[in-house]
């Protein structure tokens, strides 16, 4: 394993087909890293992983905490009314997977930045949209 975030990464980079269950999903990435059983893993300890990948990339740390907060406490993003399911947990893990997404893992010439392990069948299906040899 080159680098031990890489399934995480490369699940929000869409080389992995996504469940029903983000949640259950991240979990099985998150056992995999560790060497686990899917049991031992909580959503705590997955929000935790996803959030110390995340946070290097985060460039206006000011602003995140502005539009959680306003999600959160005052009602203002535009998707979040007060009966709506979306819970904060899925408003938080779509702007942590933007961040992910973003990450830029080799530059034109070819340097790698971000090293990644290849998607792996065993641990989740691998999305259509992946095609062998890409890294994005």
């Amino acid at each position: 394993m080159k680098n031990a975030d890489s399934h995480i990464v490369l699940y929000a980079k869409l080389h992995y087909k996504i469940s029903d269950n983000f949640m259950n999903d991240l979990k099985k990435l998150h056992a995999h890293r560790c060497g686990l059983e899917i049991k031992h893993v909580s959503d705590w300890d997955v929000f935790e992983v996803v959030a110390h990948i995340a946070i290097p990339f985060i460039r206006d740390r000011g602003h995140w905490i502005r539009i959680i907060k306003d999600a959160f406490l005052e009602r203002k993003w535009k998707n979040i009314k007060r009966n709506d399911t979306m819970r904060l947990r899925d408003l938080i893990y779509r702007l942590v997977f933007g961040v992910l997404q973003s990450i830029q893992v080799k530059t034109s010439d070819g340097q790698i930045l971000y090293d990644l392990d290849e998607p792996d069948y065993s641990i989740l299906p691998i999305s259509d949209r992946y095609k062998e040899g890409s890294k994005v």
